[in-house]
C-alpha cells in the first residue's frame, strides 16, 4: 500500500488539465463565433443571423461530442479515447489553446492527464450555446 495522495497532490495534477480544457473550449467557441460573424456579415445578415448560426453550430458540436463520449459497449465504465492518445501531434485548435493565456502560463498536462478532445468539444459546445444565449438575452439580437 502506498501513501494516500493528499488533496494538494491531486489538485496539482488536475488543475492544469482543467485549465487546458477550459482554454480549449474558449478558443473553439471564439473561433466558431468569429466564423459565424464572418458568414453572417458576408451574407448580408446581422447579429440575429450570428445568433442562429451559433445556436446551430453549438447543437451540432454538442451532438458530435456526445456521440464521441458515448460508451461503445454497455460494459465500458468510461468511454475510450485511444484515438486521441495515439496522435503524435496536437490539432490546430489544441496548439492555439496551448499558446493562449492562461494555458501558456501553467505547466502543460501530459497527454495522459488531459481531458479527452470529446470532453473539450462538449465544453466548447456549452460555451457556444452560452454565447448564443448572450446574444439573445443580453444584446437582444
Amino acid at each position: 500500500m502506498g501513501v494516500p495522495r493528499t488533496l494538494w497532490t491531486r489538485l496539482r495534477r488536475r488543475i492544469p488539465a482543467w485549465i487546458d480544457a477550459i482554454t480549449y473550449a474558449l478558443v473553439l467557441g471564439g473561433l466558431l463565433t468569429a466564423g459565424a460573424l464572418l458568414v453572417a456579415l458576408g451574407a448580408g445578415g446581422d447579429l440575429t443571423t450570428v445568433k442562429y448560426l451559433l445556436f446551430g453550430a453549438g447543437w451540432v458540436l454538442l451532438a458530435i461530442a456526445t456521440v464521441r463520449l458515448w460508451p461503445s459497449r454497455g460494459g465500458d465504465p468510461e468511454p475510450s479515447d485511444d484515438f486521441d492518445r495515439s496522435i503524435g501531434s496536437p490539432g490546430r485548435v489544441q496548439r492555439l489553446a496551448d499558446d493562449a493565456p492562461p494555458a501558456r502560463w501553467v505547466r502543460q498536462p501530459t497527454p495522459h492527464e488531459r481531458l479527452s478532445s470529446a470532453s473539450k468539444q462538449f465544453l466548447a459546445a456549452i460555451i457556444t450555446l452560452a454565447i448564443s444565449i448572450l446574444l439573445e438575452v443580453g444584446i437582444g439580437a
